[in-house]
């Protein structure tokens, strides 16, 4: 069965993914897809997708001082490409098909702007970051905390199922929430049990900690604002 306005084997309008796409301007895309029920791959192939339809026009704007070079699916598993995006405002300058090294630098030779950016944010694939040194040698490149919290909470998961992979699926799942949720939204009694248990394993309390210290250095707006250490539960 077919449907006016929704693409063979798609299940939403063309309408529905522009409006979705325009949603995004001045958010972020996670935001926008909770708010939307949507899976964020979804959304964000949606968005960069149309994206070429919707790049700000460089003469309309200043230089940016800080973008974000990512990568994502146009067809996940089979076609992928690059974006460049301010940082500040949320404009997409640059979307580029495919991403090897080759086509990256490519990429960032058509940087539409005369003055190239102070910062770029990245992932952490050591081909991305030396690509934009090669291309801007007096860049800074600037790891993206999704990517690097994402890094501490696999080094934790990790150690959980190696340390404590017992019991049921769902004391696991009942694990993963104690390790994983943010300490201000555990109940007190969860909050005791999740102390108890970091008391009896050393190197995973270490690595739990880690991981609440980076949350807590992204979460400082003023560098000056020197939040207390949570190296230890009250």
């Amino acid at each position: 069965m077919e449907w006016n306005g929704i693409p063979p084997r798609g299940l939403v309008t063309s309408a529905f993914q522009e409006m979705a796409v325009d949603m995004c301007r001045g958010r972020d895309l996670l935001s926008v897809a909770k708010q939307l029920s949507a899976a964020y791959s979804t959304l964000e192939r949606w968005y960069y997708q149309l994206a070429p339809q919707r790049l700000a026009q460089p003469k309309e704007h200043e230089a940016p001082e800080v973008v974000c070079l990512d990568e994502f699916a146009l067809q996940k598993g089979h076609k992928y490409g690059v974006n460049l995006m301010d940082a500040q405002t949320g404009h997409i300058w640059q979307v580029t098909e495919g991403r090897s090294r080759e086509q990256v630098r490519n990429a960032l030779q058509q940087w539409p702007f005369r003055k190239a950016p102070h910062v770029v944010v990245t992932d952490l694939a050591p081909g991305m970051a030396e690509t934009v040194r090669q291309v801007w040698k007096h860049t800074l490149v600037v790891a993206d905390k999704f990517h690097v919290i994402q890094l501490f909470s696999k080094a934790l998961e990790a150690t959980r199922k190696r340390t404590h992979a017992r019991g049921t699926h769902r004391r696991g799942r009942h694990e993963q929430r104690l390790l994983h949720t943010i300490p201000d939204k555990l109940k007190p009694e969860e909050l005791q049990e999740l102390k108890i248990w970091l008391a009896e394993d050393p190197h995973l309390k270490r690595l739990y900690f880690a991981l609440q210290d980076i949350r807590t250095v992204y979460a400082v707006q003023n560098p000056r604002d020197r939040r207390g250490s949570t190296s230890e539960m009250d």
